[in-house]
């Protein structure tokens, strides 16, 4: 049986307690949150799950911990957690900063301990059919990626829009396209609260000429959880908010070209091609991409296998690069950034 303790159990930390309760082979120990809502919420859905006085409780009591503490804390108590001998399992971002995320992926290196981080849409059944595909070249090559994560929603006063949100699609991008970015660039403005951004604009420039392009914001009358791929022979648009068929694939496109060093080229002639095909929306699994997450989690603590996890150390420092990139565009009015060599 898997000892596993939590740190955090607040708006998002509550569905990772729901699925560890209810998970085989697996006993929550104990919780740790400062905030007495979260506490009384544990008391009443979970009587079974110990409320501890200290992180130092919760490490002693387990095998293994999930932290959904503020992103500001995530470095020091992963740190604290692997030195302690314990696997971890902590919510996005790993760090605040490059330097950090490396220093925790170092420990857990050390002292050999799975460290996962909760870049959940990885697991995501869409973002997986995806992948496969364009593993299978059934896509053709991906020319450019666009999202927008875009709500008229949770406000943050300790980070701004792109630190919230733009590490999904990043995430997802690096997969996806399967390269790291040369340059970046980013603009907002900050309409809510003085310096902190809550409007943002991305763009990532790939080596093979792939574009991706990134729309975030807190202020808009839209809920848009989407993702829209574009390759040489197929499109597909994953809509996250979508009841049903949340992915589409489109056989739509350009005829009689050939892709050369990572780009369209039409044979001249009066005029270019262009083909409709059908729309199909494949049937993707039901599962919850949390329970997938935490699932894969589990399974590589059992195993004491830290090359076991998707979302691992090495994705998150690649992450966390762009990010930082990001961030320094966006302090310089949206001036492109070089991004350096892959972490």
């Amino acid at each position: 049986m898997l000892r596993i303790g939590m740190i955090g159990v607040g708006q998002w930390g509550k569905n990772h307690l729901r699925i560890m309760t209810g998970m085989p082979g697996v006993r929550v120990t104990a919780v740790c949150d400062t905030a007495d809502k979260s506490n009384a919420y544990v008391r009443q859905a979970h009587p079974e799950v110990a409320l501890a006085r200290s992180v130092a409780d919760v490490f002693r009591q387990s095998d293994a911990v999930v932290i959904a503490a503020p992103s500001s804390l995530h470095a020091r108590l992963a740190s604290a957690a692997l030195s302690a001998g314990l696997h971890v399992f902590v919510e996005k971002p790993l760090a605040t900063t490059l330097r950090e995320a490396r220093a925790v992926a170092a420990v857990a290196r050390k002292k050999k301990r799975v460290l996962q981080i909760g870049h959940l849409l990885l697991y995501h059944p869409a973002v997986r059919w995806l992948s496969e595909s364009l593993a299978k070249n059934h896509l053709g090559r991906p020319l450019y990626l666009y999202s927008q994560r875009i709500n008229l929603g949770v406000v943050r006063r300790d980070e701004n829009v792109v630190s919230s949100l733009a590490t999904h699609d990043i995430s997802v991008c690096l997969h996806l396209l399967g390269e790291f970015p040369v340059k970046v660039s980013c603009a907002g403005q900050s309409y809510l609260q003085k310096k902190i951004e809550d409007v943002a604009f991305a763009v990532l420039f790939f080596k093979s000429g792939a574009v991706a392009h990134f729309h975030l914001s807190w202020l808009d009358p839209h809920k848009t959880r989407k993702i829209t791929l574009v390759g040489s022979r197929k499109m597909a648009v994953f809509d996250d908010m979508a009841t049903e068929e949340k992915l589409k694939i489109f056989d739509k496109g350009v005829e009689g070209f050939t892709v050369r060093a990572g780009r369209m080229e039409v044979p001249p002639g009066p005029a270019i091609t262009v083909r409709y095909g059908d729309i199909h929306a494949p049937k993707l699994p039901t599962d919850e991409p949390l329970k997938i997450e935490l699932s894969e989690f589990v399974r590589s603590c059992e195993a004491n296998d830290p090359r076991g996890v998707l979302a691992g150390p090495a994705n998150a420092i690649e992450v966390m690069a762009v990010m930082e990139a990001l961030q320094k565009s966006l302090r310089g009015g949206g001036r492109p950034v070089a991004v350096g060599k892959k972490p």
